[in-house]
């Protein structure tokens, strides 16, 4: 872990506050792509957020039959066409918000667990890799052009309470200092 100015960077590039000893252990999160950022923070319980531009272009099938697992490959090759990139970037920011949250990137398989898109529910091929009983997963579109997903570990996730919110501009500039 390398620590400096607050912030700690775990091993797979995970940043962490650094909290006062005996406060609150504040987590967050970031993500950025073109035209967006997102910021996630939580006491206490593990979180990960991701955001994706809907207008890039990628080889979604392609990339998921390296990446995803059996049943969202069904799930993509089912999809009308113009609903592929939409099907893959939700499966995507899903599967990113959930790594991110467990502090490993994409040094964790994405293909070893899935999601259902329906019940926004994780299964994991290994049941003794994580329990899902303790996974909440947000969608959100934030505006047409982007897709952002929310992942937060919780010993009882139907007592969060998660509020998302653009943040004002100007008030993002006061916060820059510009």
């Amino acid at each position: 872990m390398h620590r400096s100015a607050g912030i700690s960077v775990e091993d797979h590039g995970k940043p962490e506050l650094v909290c006062p000893p005996g406060g609150p252990r504040l987590r967050v999160n970031i993500s950025h792509t073109r035209g967006l950022a997102a910021a996630a923070l939580t006491v206490e319980h593990d979180i990960g957020v991701d955001v994706e531009w809907l207008q890039r272009t990628t080889p979604a099938e392609k990339l998921a039959e390296r990446v995803f697992a059996e049943p969202e490959r069904k799930v993509l090759a089912a999809a009308p066409e113009q609903r592929k990139l939409d099907t893959f970037l939700t499966f995507w920011t899903l599967k990113e918000a959930y790594v991110k949250a467990i502090g490993k990137g994409l040094s964790q398989p994405l293909d070893a667990f899935s999601f259902d898109l329906e019940t926004l529910r994780i299964r994991f091929d290994d049941r003794l890799a994580d329990d899902p009983e303790h996974w909440h997963f947000e969608r959100y579109s934030p505006g047409p052009d982007h897709l952002m997903a929310l992942a937060i570990r919780h010993p009882d996730p139907a007592r969060l309470a998660v509020d998302a919110m653009p943040a004002p501009l100007d008030w993002l500039r006061d916060l820059a200092g510009k």
